[in-house]
């Protein structure tokens, strides 16, 4: 049965004819390109791909500069990418992260966990897929609700499931400056008090439920847990003519965020892990209190 369509992209022409063989093996068709340049005139005439795994360093266009040039389009923007490569220094990760990796994974690596995660991926835009069909209503309903924010100086939130954090997330981001960028970074700190906070889910526990496709479906069941169906997440936003702050406090046990907000080895290739930091690099400044269960960011006008 047809699974998805890859696009491949090595100047090694053995490691691509392998990792050819192990996707159609399990019934995903690719079209394969020797670099970065080659891949990008391919996508110039057919964008029908439902994920890239891409080699890092290429001759003519490396897989770092290709990244930067389809991200500035928007028909391309989410696509998700693998890249595969030799290059395993945090710095060289951290780099891919920034660009818009999906996940890295280093040579020599297994044949079951390029599949694992080239599944994960496919999973990943099949649900952007589903958000863009809904892009004109998104688009217009984000505009009135922006209008209806504009004049909010404090407000007082209570939630306490991912779907809420979400919402949540979409609505209080049109409070701050540059609001459609600053989505993301409050929904990696919503999501995280969710997950981390109340519900306990570890950092290891994630990875692996997010490799099998069960992160979700664990969050949900761990929310109805008679030990958790009753933690909120407390969010207050607070907005003056010099900046937007935004308080987080969750009812967990909290836990050792000064890791997170940089990228070490032990994580950089990994799908997790990164939220901290990606929030970082939209806040100006983001501020954990006590044991890890209260965060106050703030973003200046």
């Amino acid at each position: 049965m047809y699974k998805g369509r890859i696009l491949t992209v090595d100047d090694q022409e053995e490691d691509l004819e392998i990792v050819n063989h192990i996707l159609k093996r399990e019934n995903y068709e690719t079209v394969s390109a020797m670099n970065g340049l080659e891949a990008l005139e391919i996508l110039e005439h057919d964008k029908e791909f439902d994920a890239i795994v891409l080699d890092r360093m290429m001759p003519h266009m490396d897989g770092i500069t290709f990244m930067r040039r389809i991200r500035e389009d928007g028909n391309l923007y989410n696509l998700p990418i693998i890249m595969q490569t030799a290059a395993d220094e945090t710095y060289q990760v951290l780099e891919g992260i920034e660009a818009g990796v999906y996940w890295y994974i280093t040579k020599p690596y297994s044949h079951q966990m390029l599949l694992t995660l080239v599944k994960s991926a496919m999973r990943s835009n099949r649900r952007q897929r589903r958000k863009n069909e809904m892009t004109d209503f998104y688009i217009e309903s984000r505009r009135k609700l922006k209008m209806g924010m504009e004049t909010l100086t404090h407000c007082e939130l209570e939630f306490r499931k991912l779907r809420e954090a979400k919402n949540i997330a979409n609505a209080i981001s049109c409070t701050f400056p540059k609001s459609a960028r600053m989505v993301g970074a409050i929904s990696e700190i919503l999501v995280n008090s969710v997950e981390h906070g109340n519900l306990g889910i570890s950092f290891e526990e994630k990875s692996e439920l997010v490799l099998d496709g069960k992160w979700e479906e664990e969050v949900n069941y761990r929310s109805e847990l008679s030990e958790n169906k009753n933690k909120l997440v407390k969010v207050s936003v607070t907005k003056t003519s010099e900046y937007v702050k935004m308080k987080v406090i969750d009812e967990g046990q909290g836990f050792y965020w000064k890791p997170y907000f940089h990228l070490d080895s032990s994580r950089s290739h990994k799908a997790n892990g990164r939220g901290i930091y990606l929030a970082s690099l939209e806040f100006d400044t983001i501020e954990y209190q006590g044991n890890g269960n209260e965060v106050i960011c703030t973003k200046l006008i």
